[in-house]
């Protein structure tokens, strides 16, 4: 990590402590990669970073079950712009049941074109609200969907108790925010 993190720094690349952060929360240091995220939020060098730290962090919260750290968070961030940040909204809702997940994000989003976000939005809340066995076939339709996506797969596979088939490899240029469930699935 500290040869990636040296040549990313050469690049003046801004995602460097997210890279940097997110090696220190999956590497069972947590509050590390939590104080280097909230460090850099006090002192943003882009809004752009900003505003992806405070959805990791957020989403962070999520997996430790603090909805309320989770929910100011999310309200530092504003409106959320892109998916990840949608679903992190909707996980951060009040702890339900299964069946009120389901009415929620039928509610908030009705529409059939809104299907995949839906459904990706229930597995992720489902999840990160304790309720593996209702996330199970969730998930189970998200990796149908995209088989070419080793990611849903390897929730479904972790769900079931199995080793993925494929192992999730890290993308250089982004950050899978959520590739931290994964890793608390395998636990």
């Amino acid at each position: 990590m500290e040869k990636f993190r040296t040549e990313r720094e050469k690049q003046t690349d801004p995602l460097t402590p997210l890279f940097a952060a997110d090696w220190l929360y999956r590497t069972g240091r947590a509050p590390q990669a939590v104080a280097m995220l909230r460090q850099t939020v006090a002192e943003p060098k882009t809004p752009a970073y900003r505003a992806t730290a405070l959805l990791q962090l957020a989403i962070w919260d999520l997996l430790e079950g603090d909805r309320t750290k989770a929910a100011a968070d999310l309200a530092a961030l504003g409106r959320p712009n892109n998916g990840p940040g949608v679903i992190a909204a909707v996980a951060a809702m009040p702890s339900a049941s299964a069946a009120e997940w389901q009415a929620r994000v039928e509610r908030l989003f009705p529409a059939p074109q809104m299907q995949v976000l839906r459904r990706t939005a229930l597995g992720y809340a489902l999840l990160l609200d304790g309720k593996p066995d209702a996330a199970l076939p969730v998930w189970k339709e998200i990796a149908a969907a995209a088989p070419a996506d080793f990611f849903p797969a390897t929730i479904v596979a972790r769900l079931e108790g199995r080793k993925p088939q494929f192992e999730i490899l890290p993308t250089p240029g982004s950050v899978n925010e959520f590739r931290a469930l994964a890793d608390k699935l395998a636990r």
